[in-house]
């Protein structure tokens, strides 16, 4: 008999500690209402139609939607953000809930005490994870009564509070304005006007956690009672369209350090940047430990792996908000819970950023690489480094880097690439290892034009509890350096002539360039052309002359041939050649911009009539030395006369089509 009871205990403990029970957002304690694309859904299948959403908070609440044609939608994290513009999945691959804007809201059916607590006065703190229309005036989260209130609105969006349930000005906490849909972090109130800037990634006011002090936090019982509203207002009949990741409410004003705690758990969960991109600040576990050391030259679209029990997080897969790195376990799904991978440890994370460089080589980045190393001899770098932190893991994990389109993307041999992991981010001085396919530590390298792929990075290259450097190079020209044209420039010299010139930055594999030009833009004259130098790390200047271009205006564009096939094409220049003394338009008859020019002309002096002789005043869009651009889209379709203003015996015919 006992030995039957004491298997029951096992049993009930055994439950209770797997339920995810004791978990909280950073670990701080349970909130009193936590909503959660990750828990609590009534569905998980993509795309269907949610009727409940319970609350992980210490109080079992839920919203409902009776309806079924005003329930929102559930999305579990791949693909892009449909419809609110995003071409990435805005939610680190975690599942989300959709509000159309036209109908969908959810609603609870009984009053519940969200802010209530065991002495009045403590105050509220309320988080949210929201990827906002800009639609003005529309609540997406609503709990409110006589005596406290929370309103979230998506034109902003802002949080207002007040503790006589009156949103007033005073009491409104501002973050930031959402021209276009993407990912908004609001955290806190704050008990007066707050005037704040937010990051560029919409992380926005974490370091206000001042709140207001209420003389009660209870939502008032009965009939009267205001419910919790969740994609609109329920006063006012407004809906928001929203996608909503997560929603949390403390019944208290939390601390600074758990503050941190929480916005670091939301910030390696979503993807978030903490404190916006340049900035210093720290991430940490739910137990404080600190799992990225802010550094402001690689605080840009910070992300991370990560198992937190306490948190009730387990990120195995993330990705920056313009997708050009990305961090994962096993092999990229289209879900993090999809992913196969697991971690060894609790409280195991590995943080990674990135600083500004261009995502191709340059001569910045070639300029500091490493000498000396076996197998590793050099050719070319990207600009952009990253700064990994890892914690108390020990899972070998992969990187996805996206190349720019400064890249060479067709002829990238991965048999070329080498990792290089440095231990302070001067790759020149010293202190930097390189890793390739067949070193022996189990690295390998893969590509599928833009992305390079290093999987396998294990311990040996990045050591449990470091900090290290890390770019990709490449031992060989045709990885990943292209031709990198700064300049294109036409003029007429003193002899009437076209002087041509350009100028590289870099050259890889460059063939030849040609020069076309023409009299309208559409048919095209071939005029020569010129070798390049190949393969060049410093900028190189190239020049040639039109002897003989045509009367009016001539236009011209350069295309760069390389080695490969591949070409690109520059912008067009034009230069302008007239007789001594006249007046010339170009393109004529016109249908879109017109150039004129001619000896003295300036745009105060032009003057245009129409076939009546009455002038018509046009505004110029540029000017030149003895030349204005003007717009023909002002002028009726007919006969022109254009001249200057004391020279109307000088004139010249333009006809708008």
């Amino acid at each position: 008999m006992k030995k039957g009871n004491y298997f029951l205990t096992n049993i009930v403990i055994t439950i209770v500690s797997t339920t995810g029970i004791c978990q909280s957002p950073g670990g701080i304690g349970a909130p009193t209402f936590w909503l959660r694309g990750t828990a609590g859904t009534s569905t998980t299948v993509n795309g269907a139609a949610l009727a409940t959403w319970t609350s992980g908070g210490s109080i079992a609440s839920n919203v409902t939607q009776a309806t079924s044609a005003n329930r929102p939608l559930y999305r579990n994290g791949s693909g892009a953000a449909a419809p609110l513009g995003s071409t990435n999945n805005v939610f680190n691959y975690n599942p989300y809930i959709f509000f159309d804007g036209t109908n969908d809201n959810l609603a609870s059916t009984t009053s519940y005490d969200f802010g209530s607590s065991s002495s009045a006065g403590n105050g509220i703190t309320q988080l949210a994870v929201v990827h906002p229309n800009n639609t003005a005036g529309i609540v997406y989260f609503e709990w409110n009564g006589p005596n406290a209130m929370i309103k979230c609105k998506s034109d902003g969006p802002q949080c207002l509070t007040n503790g006589t349930g009156a949103a007033g000005t005073n009491n409104q906490y501002n973050t930031l304005n959402n021209t276009n849909p993407r990912i908004q972090h609001m955290i806190g109130f704050d008990n007066g006007l707050l005037t704040n800037s937010a990051g560029a990634n919409g992380f926005s006011g974490y370091d206000h956690i001042a709140v207001p002090t209420l003389a009660s936090n209870n939502n008032p019982s009965g009939s009267n009672a205001d419910r919790t509203n969740v994609g609109c207002n329920v006063n006012t009949g407004e809906f928001s369209m929203t996608d909503i990741a997560e929603i949390v409410v403390f019944n208290r004003n939390i601390t600074a350090a758990e503050m941190l705690r929480v916005n670091s758990f939301l910030g390696i969960k979503y993807g978030i940047t903490l404190g916006g991109n340049g900035s210093s600040l720290n991430y940490v576990s739910s137990g404080g430990t600190t799992v990225w050391n802010g550094l402001a030259a690689y605080q840009n679209n910070v992300i991370g792996i990560a198992r937190d029990d306490n948190s009730g997080l387990l990120q195995k897969q993330s990705h920056t908000n313009d997708d050009t790195l990305r961090i994962y376990l096993s092999t990229l799904a289209a879900t993090n819970a999809a992913n196969s991978g697991s971690f060894t440890s609790n409280n195991s994370y590995v943080t990674i950023g990135g600083n500004t460089g261009k995502l191709c080589a340059t001569n910045a980045a070639n300029a500091e690489v490493p000498t000396g190393l076996t197998n590793c001899s050099l050719y070319s770098r990207l600009e952009r480094e990253w700064r990994v932190q890892r914690s108390n893991m020990s899972q070998n994990f992969n990187l996805d880097v996206k190349l720019g389109t400064c890249a060479n993307l067709t002829s990238i041999n991965t048999a070329d690439l080498r990792l290089l992991v440095d231990d302070d981010g001067n790759f020149a001085n010293g202190g930097t290892q390189c890793y390739y396919a067949g070193d022996g530590t189990g690295i390998t390298f893969s590509y599928t034009n833009p992305l390079i792929t290093v999987s396998g990075i294990s311990t040996t290259h990045i050591p449990d509890n470091a900090t290290k450097y890390i770019t990709i190079a490449s031992i060989n020209v045709i990885t990943p350096l292209p031709v990198e044209l700064l300049t294109f420039d036409a003029h007429l010299n003193e002899d009437r002539q076209a002087d041509l010139s350009w100028k590289t930055e870099t050259e890889k594999e460059s063939d030849h360039f040609e020069i076309f030009k023409s009299t309208d833009v559409k048919n095209w004259e071939w005029l020569g052309n010129y070798p390049a130098a190949g393969t060049s790390f410093s900028p190189i200047n190239y020049a040639t002359v039109d002897a003989t271009p045509f009367m009016g205006a001539t236009y011209y564009k350069l295309i760069t041939k390389d080695k490969n096939g591949s070409s690109t094409e520059s912008e067009i220049r034009a230069v302008h050649l007239d007789l001594p003394g006249t007046l010339t338009v170009y393109p004529n008859p016109a249908d879109d911009i017109v150039t004129i020019a001619g000896a003295g002309l300036t745009a105060e002096n032009l003057s245009i009539r129409n076939a009546i002789g009455q002038v018509i005043p046009v505004q110029s869009l540029a000017t030149g030395k003895s030349s204005v651009v003007i717009s023909v889209d002002q002028l009726s379709a007919g006969v022109y006369f254009v001249s200057i203003a004391d020279q109307k015996d000088k004139c010249v015919k333009l006809i708008v089509r």
